[in-house]
This record gives C-alpha cells, structure tokens and sequence, in this order.
C-alpha cells in the first residue's frame, strides 16, 4: 500500500492528483544498512538542519511509513531543540549512527525573525567540524532512501545552476535557483529538489572552508569502509560535539547540551547539564532520573521483542 502523509492546510488538489500517479521505487541497501524497503518522497528539508524534513508531507509504503511511528517519547534519546519533523525522522534515520547522535545533542534549532541570531549562527556552523560530518551524512540518507515528491525534469540543469555557489550561499544565501525555497522567518533556505542535494552529494559546488570539510567528510563516510571509519571517529566526534556545544552556549547563550552515553547500544534519555560543567544533584533527583532511565530503557527492549515477535 502507497500512503500520501499531508498537510491538509497547503496540501492541494494538485499534489494529491500527482501523488496518485506515482509508484513505489524498490530501493537496494543503503550504505549505512537497509532502512527502508522503497524510496520515501518527501516535499523538502533544511540542508543546514539534519533530518529537519519540511512540512510533514511525505509519502511511501506502508511499512517503510510504520518505522517512523515509533516516534521516541518513550525511550531513546531526548535532545534539545529538536523540531516535530526531525522527532519524526530520527526513529527511522538516525538510529545509532555515530555522527549525527552527537549532532543532535547539541542541535541549535532554527531562530525565527533573528537575523542577528542566523547570521551568528550561520558563522558557528560553518567553522564547526561536526557541522560538515553531519551534511555530509544528511546528503548520503537522502541519496541513499528519500526522493522528493513532485516531478524534476530539470534535474540536471538545477545541479549545473548550484555547481556556481558555494555551499554556505546553497544553506544560507537568498539565491534565484530553482529548487531552492528561501525561509525568509528562519533566514535559511528549504531545498525542493534533488539537484541541489546532488551539489551537496557529489561535491558540485564552488569551494568554500565548509564546502571542503563536507567533501572530505564525503570522501570518508560515503564510500566503502565508511561505516566503519564512523565508529572508528566516535571519540572525536564527542570532542567536537563539546566544542560546538561550548561556542554555542558562550556566543549564543544556548546550553543544555546532552553528553552521549559511551555505552554500547544506550544513550542518555534525560537531558543533562554540560559535562564540563560543576554541578549538585540531590540524591532524591538522582534516584528519580535512575528510575525513569531504567523505565525507559525497559520499554525500549519490550517494543524490540514485540517487532522481532512479529517479524517471526
């Protein structure tokens, strides 16, 4: 079964009809595994903001759709600032994928009619080394599992037109190219189409600090052995996630960066103030957040037997 997910509010006619026309598309495994069985079309996301998939409008098989139902209220991991869409995304997308894990922990989130705000912002991410890892890893996921949902004749000719911007103009800039779709509230731009994120995948955009980090960043996680160079690069990636963390909280006053745990297999479900930071816990809270860790961590292992039960 082929399932549309709208917004009824600015989903026309008009998407619906071209929705009826599609098929579904047998996907092989990605390369960081097999998450979905066909391509899930998706209306657009923020290139600047992993798993941010614009709108909640999507559309896709029903079972590729019910892996993304689970949404992580219960158990799994509880990050700061992170918007409905990318709730939504993480359970399906992220699982334990070493990169984007530590990336979300200290996600910023977006800063609506704050020009100030985006434009520091915009400069913090673009020197960030985990900032690049993670584009990088958003470009393979969208390659790898998601189409977008209307039609792009123009494919090519949008991938030539973003090969003349760097890739800071591509996330941030208010350009006239198609496929882009300037949030003008956020100060970044939605990508609409699958050229620009062929910039992004294959490296087709004029060169910039940024632009290179995420080449490079490429280079090591989308190929063979990339899985493994992930989990070789955890250490790091907590070390950069802590650096990031604190640039933001000292130039941006955002805090409430949450460590991820270093045990295999589990992360941290409560937030937690920074690492490097001095603090007192009572042991009452103490034996609270053990008991709702606990709880969670129960629920968590009890849906896993439930879907292994119905996959058998």
């Amino acid at each position: 079964m082929f399932v549309l997910k709208a917004r009824p509010d600015i989903c026309s006619l008009a998407d619906v009809a071209e929705f009826c026309a599609m098929a579904p598309e047998p996907l092989p495994a990605g390369r960081f595994g097999r998450v979905f069985d066909h391509r899930v079309r998706i209306v657009g996301l923020f290139p600047m903001h992993p798993l941010y998939i614009n709108d909640i409008i999507f559309a896709g098989t029903a079972g590729d759709l019910r892996r993304l139902t689970p949404i992580p209220f219960l158990f799994g991991p509880k990050y700061p600032r992170l918007a409905p869409e990318q709730w939504l995304w993480c359970t399906a997308l992220l699982r334990d994928n070493p990169v984007l894990c530590p990336f979300l922990s200290v996600n910023p989130g977006l800063f609506f009619d704050n020009a100030a705000m985006n434009e520091a912002l915009r400069d913090i991410l673009a020197a960030s080394p985990l900032f690049a890892r993670a584009v990088a890893i958003q470009a393979i996921l969208v390659r790898d599992y998601l189409g977008f949902l209307h039609p792009e004749p123009n494919r090519a000719a949008i991938a030539e037109a973003a090969s003349h911007h760097t890739l800071d103009a591509l996330f941030w800039d208010k350009l006239t190219l198609p496929g882009l779709d300037p949030h003008r509230l956020a100060g970044v731009n939605t990508v609409i189409a699958a050229g620009v994120m062929d910039a992004v995948h294959d490296g087709h955009h004029r060169s910039s600090a940024l632009g290179e980090r995420v080449r490079a960043a490429m280079i090591r996680y989308g190929g063979p052995g990339g899985v493994a160079c992930l989990h070789h690069d955890r250490t790091a990636l907590v070390a950069e996630a802590q650096d990031l963390a604190q640039t933001l909280a000292a130039r941006l006053g955002l805090g409430d960066f949450q460590t991820p745990d270093d045990q295999p297999g589990f992360r941290r479900v409560h937030r937690a103030p920074p690492a490097w930071a001095a603090h007192t816990t009572t042991d009452g809270r103490a034996a609270l957040e053990a008991e709702i860790t606990q709880l969670r961590r129960l629920v968590e292992t009890l849906s896993r037997r439930l879907d292994d039960a119905r996959a058998s």
